[in-house]
């Protein structure tokens, strides 16, 4: 693979037969001759088989030294595999064949899965589905894992969760994509659901909005996944998956600390709180145009730069900080809950993970699944002199931010990408259409992250459980706080 030239189908040949042969020097060549190469003369289409193939040597690499089911905080082959994986997808669009589009979505979220991201990994699993129906590895992985989670769901809703897997299950074993290897296994689960002699449910209801302004933005929710309620990401048409239902478990604490849960209970209502009034802040913003009737009498100078200056710009403007600003307030609740001993002044999300530059034991040696989740879901920050970042866009994102905060953001109008920094490095200016797509991207991580909060707290609650010693623990039932939609 030369500097200059890229032959595409000969790339991809020796990286399969490598897998194949499992020649893990040849892929960690092919790999580092990436380093090399400037993808970006090529044509779109040629640049997303490109890091496609370069994502697959990673993979290659990956399973030759790393388990899955022993899946470290830091690893250069998942890291590299989930930078090509998403470089890739960020240039899918309308015009990418099925059978090209479907596979990079499904090894994406497979590679999110096995890091405990697995809310993200549902998003992308479904996205696969909308280019290719039938396509059997998206149908069998959604299927185990809704199995999966529904160890995490409220007893409540299991029953949804148990008939979605089978459902997805079912359709797998009669895709004609799918491996034969894997129908046993497929098998096997559906015979454990069946024996569990879950109650089968009747089908959902549908949501059909009315025309009032409360309904429209129920649907806008609810279609783009983002209400606090784990049917959402399965159901994402029901009128069940409406509403933020999410909440945590019982949490058990020591006698002597009677009355200490809720403090977590607390910091979790607001970290809700912000969330969903950010959540709406963001959809007044999206949903309109032009100014308001506070601007008016508000003398600005015209720079001839085309910017939108209007209260409604600052209501995006604040969602996008606040729903930033959840992160460190989920770091405040684990730095007290796993009992990490951070200075709450010194508390950070960037930062609480670690002591003097190095993984904290604490995190490191704890075996919560969600744990890693979320501390992969951290890399998709950009932070300076930082080891590794996974996410290509990681460091406009941090941008975006800095600017926000500190200096001069601005947004003009159009329907292009647009995305300058200008006037001696004091100035971003971005299209409206961009920042929304970044808006968008930053909510759906925040959801995520709280959902992978409450896992946590579940996998050490069932821990704590199974480790507590005769009377040393004790909870209290804490009743609904009711709002008026009740």
């Amino acid at each position: 693979m030369g500097k200059n030239k890229i032959h595409l189908t000969k790339l991809g040949e020796i990286i399969d037969n490598a897998c194949l042969q499992k020649n893990i020097d040849k892929l960690i060549e092919i790999t580092n001759d990436a380093k090399k190469c400037n993808p970006s003369s090529l044509e779109k289409s040629k640049q997303l088989l490109y890091y496609y193939y370069i994502s697959v040597a990673w993979c290659g690499i990956k399973e030759s030294n790393i388990s899955l089911n022993n899946i470290p905080f830091h690893s250069k082959e998942i890291d590299n595999e989930l930078y090509y994986l998403r470089k890739a997808e960020q240039l899918i669009d309308i015009t990418t064949p099925s059978h090209i589009a479907a596979p990079i979505l499904v090894n994406l979220a497979n590679s999110y899965d096995h890091i405990g991201r697995n809310i993200e990994a549902f998003a992308l699993w479904k996205r696969a589905l909308i280019y290719y129906p039938s396509f059997g590895m998206a149908l069998c992985n959604i299927g185990k894992g809704i199995d999966y989670y529904s160890n995490y769901a409220d007893i409540k809703i299991r029953p949804l969760f148990l008939n979605a897997s089978i459902y997805y299950l079912s359709k797998a074993l009669k895709s004609e994509t799918i491996y034969n290897d894997l129908i046993p296994n497929i098998k096997e689960i559906i015979k454990k659901i069946n024996s569990l002699a879950i109650e089968k449910v009747k089908p959902l209801e549908k949501f059909i909005p009315q025309n009032n302004l409360k309904d429209e933005y129920k649907k806008w929710v609810l279609s783009n996944c983002l209400y606090l309620n784990q049917l959402n990401d399965i159901y994402e048409e029901s009128s069940s998956s409406l509403y933020d239902t999410y909440y945590l478990p019982g949490i058990f604490v020591k006698k002597d600390e009677y009355g200490k849960e809720n403090l977590y209970f607390s910091i979790f209502n607001q970290i809700k709180q912000e969330y969903v009034s950010a959540r709406y802040l963001l959809y007044q913003s999206l949903n309109t145009w032009g100014k308001h009737f506070s601007d008016h009498g508000n003398k600005l100078v015209d720079t001839l730069k085309y910017h939108e200056m209007s209260y409604n710009i600052e209501l995006a403007k604040n969602a996008f900080r606040s729903l930033y600003s959840i992160f460190d307030k989920i770091s405040y609740f684990l730095n007290c809950y796993l009992n990490l001993g951070i200075q709450p002044a010194q508390v950070k999300f960037r930062t609480f993970w670690f002591v003097k530059n190095q993984l904290n034991p604490l995190i490191l040696n704890n075996k919560n699944w969600a744990l890693r989740g979320l501390f992969y879901l951290r890399k998709d920050f950009y932070y300076e002199n930082e080891e590794y970042i996974n996410a290509p866009d990681a460091k406009r994102m941090a941008e975006i931010r800095n600017f926000m905060e500190h200096k001069s953001f601005m947004l003009c109008d159009g329907n292009e990408d647009y995305y300058i920094i200008e006037n001696d490095n004091f100035t971003l200016t971005m299209s409206r259409c961009l920042f929304e797509k970044k808006a968008m991207y930053l909510i759906s991580l925040v959801r995520a992250a709280i959902f992978y909060l409450g896992n946590i707290v579940t996998c050490e609650e069932h821990y704590r459980i199974g480790n507590m010693e005769n009377g040393i623990v004790k909870t209290i039932h804490l009743n609904d706080y009711q709002d008026y939609d009740s």
